[in-house]
């Protein structure tokens, strides 16, 4: 889909940005936060986060799926940081709907270095796109793009393992007429839910 819209409009069709060079933008990235200075390299420095955590793979990890759950929901990690800064000013409670200052903190600074991520990502891979981005893509794509013919049936297998992107994408493909046929497994859905 992603690429029939690139080639009517004479662009370079999106191409899927691997999980290793994700990791290592990101592992760039907060090297550079942490040595070069900057709105991230303060965060990380003042203590929210411990740089020998920031380097970790398992820290990289976990801002990868930050990254993809953004992608998931439409959510600019600017936007994310606008949210949470009243709350980090004003401060959470068990009353408020606003979150506990000190989970803002970490939140913002997943967010900047989400965004120094992304931006890394463009400068040095223009046409390269992670999953989640290329699933909300073609879904946006889908609602807004008249012309986009669409399967009349899409059949899904191990539906619950579908995420927010690809009940997205399915959800935009439904609004423009395909149906779709979703076969799962209730015992391992159920299995996961009670912690299995």
């Amino acid at each position: 889909l992603l690429q029939r819209i690139a080639a009517s409009e004479g662009r370079t069709p999106p191409r899927l940005l691997t999980g290793t060079a994700h990791d290592e933008a990101v592992a760039l990235v907060v090297e550079a936060a942490l040595a070069a200075g900057g709105e991230a390299e303060s965060l990380l420095q003042s203590g929210v986060l411990h740089p020998d955590v920031a380097r970790g793979e398992a820290f990289r990890a976990e801002l990868r799926e930050v990254s993809r759950v953004l992608d998931d929901f439409a959510i600019q990690p600017e936007e994310l940081t606008a949210r949470l800064r009243p709350a980090i000013r004003e401060g959470g409670g068990s009353h408020s709907l606003l979150p506990d200052p000190e989970l803002a903190e970490h939140w913002l600074v997943a967010c900047e270095l989400v965004a120094a991520v992304n931006a890394h990502l463009r400068a040095t891979r223009p046409d390269e796109r992670s999953s989640s981005e290329l699933l909300r893509a073609a879904a946006d794509a889908l609602v807004s793009e008249d012309d986009i013919a669409v399967p009349r049936l899409v059949l899904v297998d191990d539906a619950q393992e579908l995420g927010e992107g690809e009940l997205a994408l399915l959800a935009a493909l439904v609004g423009r007429g395909a149906r779709v046929w979703a076969f799962g497994d209730p015992d391992t859905s159920t299995g996961a839910f009670h912690g299995e």
